[in-house]
């Protein structure tokens, strides 16, 4: 445009580059934003129409910086400003989002930390100060921490054992505050009783809190206490531990639904679960006691595990048995090992990919079989290619389900755009004998989809039944949905407003309203109204988690109000629907109240859910696909020793997960509704949505109803964005993250067949589902793993691996050079092997040899260091040879692993023709100062943290103790 500016400045160390335009800036070949460097480019929003509908408001992500390159504003595509207050420490300390910052009363959350940078207490701050009035307040206060106390102090509606001395000083404003969360660490004088003294003959650690008792507790956390939102209710939590600090028993008080739970551990040397004890409890509820027992094979894989209830018999969860590669290649389940009900049979291509579950040509006494085909096709279907990236190119399944055509082969052929997005779904059925497929050829199809720029869909149309009972006449089939999508500010934003349907108005997708603007959004870019499903209104909390739906329209379920309550963490308790029909999740357990009759629904296990029936407990099995979408579910209606499996119900899905009708309709299981990638389906006056964990998703139109809340890590998406538009490969993890599902292969590995997640607690490499990876590893994952635990054997290592295991970013140690390692890339590249370049860097001028443990130590030093806010300004040498003054950091920690490990100590980071650079240490072994340019940083430095901890040690302390949670 006319009013473009275009730059092609060098900004330097020091210097600061602002660029305003009120049509578009063009960063030219030659730009450069140097280390230490300000630059901020901004769009003048009034020349574009104002916020609410310009361009740059509705889809560039804008950050605003503070003169210490600290994030204290941000805007996300579609949402309101975000502020953040730090304190000294650069640790945020509040933080307002535009639906708080539009309240008549201004609202802010606050986080109050520990000497160690734990959080130990959070809530809600009622303030019509702006965020630099609380940065200026923040910067003139003399604490910057909270102790702990022996009195308790009681503000928002809360007890704590803590000072309140940091800013916010809550006892000045105690009618504008509301507690959320306490969190205790080191010992239990929070907690009014004792801990038991042992379990499973283990004893537990200060069990009783008295000053005689060992404190191996020490830098652990030892228990929270959460608030029940919108009440004066608090869960408390309370955790023990053996002497290696793992822990062996909790216990969970909700008296807001009148439960608890109590867990006990048995673990063996390795901290592998050996067996546990649950003991759920809820007022005018049985007792419910669960043992379950857990057997490992030579290589610490899974080989079985067991659950009693009660008083009932032992019955087999799963028993397991792997390849020579360590893959799973079978599986029993149900009832006993020697007579289990199904058994079933894990099939993998050359890479490691699933390839089938059981064999949908060969079924047998299977209930369900599930194949998937990459590079080849085997459906006769015209267009579909043969896929070597690792998309699916179909999916074909089975079920031995008895009605009318139930037991046929099934399946989808799928077609993907350049940008691996999906754009059709062939569906077939094959004939009676299963060997083609040529009948329904276009039943369930899905086809015609057309995306915009931004991932968003523009087109969708779905074949499907049209009318009650479709079954197998073609006749009753047709298209379903043929939607056309329409979104705010003529298509140049990410909001729907509207979706206009020529397809049937019965079924699929109901269009309910014909108006310009059926679909509205608050601040946050919340759905706040949705008129094709008669949605009026929908209110949310400071979550973003909905409080209130409220159907004011009746399109064929009703009108009324379904209603929500969380804990202060996001965690739902209780959902009330019209009628007074309440579910309540006391964690793993699901209860209903009608007509204030409360009964048990379900709670699950590892590989379905028990419900109570007939006052006994009945175990029910599921079937999954790759992506966790629950396909089949089985009980016993046989007996432990002449079993039968039969099927109880049975889900197929149109990729996006709208679920096919028309056949295999017959549903038995009427308490579970887990359905799609294992989420609950809220049917309640039409909802239709699944209930991910921090957004609602709606299959009819495969979008979620909210901005995703890491938005930032999908820049090239919509944030409203369902698995990236491939819900073919990608799983959705609570709504928020995606993954791909169905690989074998963070501070973790990400291989070829699974992203591995390091638990730094215990040590060991963790899958998918958070338990301990018992598959194939490699050997570069069985190098680093070792190496990693090298690195914790020290108190300063333990220390540095732990924050990055459980810090916000991902950070995936790949194999390649460490010349690869960037300071502003998460990754880490080490190549795991001994290096050794002829430099004389170390003590007395001599040359030697590194460790890849050595090697991983110092590049994870650097990520650490980024943690606490270390800038790498310039230190030494010139153009590609140029280091920064992160590198002492960086040696420091080595030479602390070297020292640890009776290796030469680092002297420089290099040395050409004899001539040192970046010193470390002098010719005497003295640790020289720091360079000035990280002295003169306001950060914590990772000789100041080697020294707290050395001190620490002094007084007994354990575990890591700067496992900060940072996000920035």
């Amino acid at each position: 445009g006319s009013d473009a500016v275009y730059s092609q400045a060098v900004v330097g160390n020091g210097e600061t580059l602002e660029l305003t335009s009120s049509d578009v800036i063009v960063l030219q070949p030659g730009f450069h934003a140097q280390s230490g460097s300000t630059f901020r480019a901004s769009i003048d929003e009034a020349s574009t129409g104002g916020t609410d509908n310009s361009p740059l408001s509705e889809l560039c992500y804008q950050y605003r910086y503070d003169h210490r390159n600290r994030l204290i504003e941000k805007k996300l595509p579609g949402k309101g400003r975000e502020y953040i207050v730090y304190n000294k420490l650069d640790q945020p300390i509040l933080t307002q989002d535009a639906n708080q910052a539009g309240k008549s009363t201004k609202e802010w959350l606050f986080t109050k930390y520990d000497a160690f940078g734990r959080v130990v207490y959070t809530g809600l701050f009622k303030s019509d100060l702006s965020r630099g009035d609380h940065q200026n307040n923040a910067d003139a206060e003399n604490d910057q921490y909270e102790n702990t106390s022996n009195t308790a102090l009681n503000y928002g509606g809360g007890t704590f054992y803590y000072t309140d001395n940091a800013y916010p000083d809550l006892s000045e404003h105690p009618n504008d505050v509301t507690l959320y969360t306490v969190n205790y660490y080191d010992d239990y004088r929070f907690y009014g009783s004792s801990l038991p003294q042992s379990v499973y003959s283990v004893p537990v650690e200060n069990y009783n809190n008295a000053s005689s008792t060992r404190m191996n507790t020490k830098g652990l956390a030892t228990g929270s206490k959460v608030r029940v939102l919108a009440t004066s209710s608090w869960i408390t939590t309370v955790m023990g531990y053996d002497k290696k600090g793992r822990v062996i028993y909790s216990k969970t008080e909700n008296p807001y639904l009148e439960s608890s739970d109590v867990i006990k551990s048995k673990l063996d040397f390795l901290g592998q679960m050996e067996e546990s004890t649950t003991v759920h409890t809820k007022t005018n509820q049985p007792t419910i006691t669960t043992v379950d027992k857990f057997e490992y094979d030579h290589m610490g894989r899974l080989t079985q595990q067991t659950q009693k209830i009660n008083s009932q018999g032992e019955e087999l969860i799963a028993f397991n048995e792997y390849d020579g590669l360590g893959q799973l290649k079978k599986k029993k389940v149900g009832n006993t090992s020697t007579s289990p009900l199904q058994t079933v049979d894990y099939a993998y291509n050359i890479r490691g990919w699933l390839k089938r579950i059981n064999d949908p040509n060969s079924l047998g006494n299977k209930l369900f079989a599930f194949k998937l085909n990459y590079n080849t096709t085997e459906m006769g279907i015209d267009g579909i290619d043969l896929l070597y990236n690792g998309n699916i190119s179909e999916t074909i399944w089975r079920t031995a389900n008895t009605e009318t055509y139930g037991n046929r082969k099934r399946g989808y052929a799928y077609q993907y755009d350049a940008l691996n997005r999906i754009k059709s779904g062939a569906f077939r059925r094959a004939t009676s004998n299963g060997s083609s497929f040529t009948e329904q050829s276009s039943n369930y199809n899905l086809t015609g989809m057309v995306y915009d720029l931004n991932g968003n869909i523009r087109k969708l149309k779905r074949y499907g039944h049209i009318t009650l009972n479709a079954q197998g006449e073609v006749s009753n089939y047709g298209v379903m949905d043929d939607l056309t999508y329409s979104y705010d500010m003529g298509n140049s934003s990410n909001r729907l407003i509207q979706v206009s349907d020529i397809g049937s108005k019965d079924y699929g997708f109901k269009d309910g309203a014909t108006n310009s603007a059926e679909y509205g959004y608050d601040v946050n870019g919340n759905m706040i109204k949705d008129l094709n499903k008669g949605i009026g209104s929908i209110a949310y909390n400071h979550l973003n988690l909905p409080e209130a739906v409220n159907v004011t329209s009746n399109k064929g379920d009703g009108t009324g109000t379904i209603s929500y309550i969380y804990d202060a963490t996001g965690v739902k308790l209780k959902k009330t629907a019209p009628g007074n029909v309440v579910t309540e999740y006391a964690g793993n357990y699901v209860y209903k109240k009608v007509n204030n009759t409360t009964t048990l629904e379900f709670f699950n296990h590892a590989e379905g859910y028990v419900e109570k029936e007939n006052n006994t407990y009945k175990y029910v099995y599921q079937y999954k696909d790759h992506l966790g979408n629950i396909r089949v579910s089985y009980d016993n209606s046989g007996s432990v020793s002449s079993p039968n499996a039969s099927i109880v119900e049975e889900h197929n899905y149109y990729p996006f997960g709208l679920q096919h009708e028309g056949y295999n309709n017959v549903q038995l299981a009427e308490n579970n509704y887990k359905t799609f990638q294992g989420q609950e389906e809220e049917k309640e006056l039409g909802k239709n949505t699944y209930a991910f964990q921090w957004r609602d998703y709606d299959p009819a139109i495969a979008r979620f109803n909210k901005i995703d809340r890491f938005a930032e890590k999908y820049y090239d998406q919509s944030p409203y964005h369902f698995t990236k538009n491939n819900p073919i490969v990608f799983q959705e993890v609570k709504g928020d993250s995606i993954r791909v599902s169905f690989r074998t292969g963070f501070l973790g590995i990400f291989g070829k067949k699974v992203t591995l997640t390091y638990d730094a607690e215990n040590q060991q490499w963790n899958g998918a589902d958070g338990k301990q990876y018992t598959g194939k590893a490699s050997r570069f994952s069985r190098t680093v793993l070792s190496d990693l635990k090298k690195n914790q054997e020290n108190d300063l290592g333990n220390e540095i691996v732990s924050n990055l295991a459980t810090d916000n970013l991902d950070h995936f140690v790949k194999k390649g050079s460490p010349n690869n390692n960037t300071i502003n890339d998460n990754n880490i590249y080490y190549d795991g092997a001994v290096g050794d370049d002829g430099q004389m860097i170390y003590q007395n001028g001599q040359s030697g040899s590194s460790p890849g443990y050595v090697v991983l130590g110092h590049e994870m030093a650097h990520k650490f260091s980024r943690n606490f806010g270390v800038k790498n300004y310039p230190w030494f040498g010139a153009g590609t040879a140029a280091r920064g003054v992160d590198e002492y950091n960086a040696m420091y920690y080595e030479n602390v692993l070297r020292g640890a490990n009776g290796l030469p100590l680092r002297s420089a980071y290099s040395e050409t023709g004899g001539n040192l650079q970046g010193l470390i240490l002098n010719g005497s072994g003295t640790l020289q100062t720091p360079p000035t340019l990280l002295s003169r940083q306001r950060v914590i430095t990772i000789p100041v943290i080697d020294a707290v901890l050395q001190s620490l040690n002094q007084t007994s302390s354990r575990e890591h103790i700067l496992n900060l949670n940072l996000d920035r």
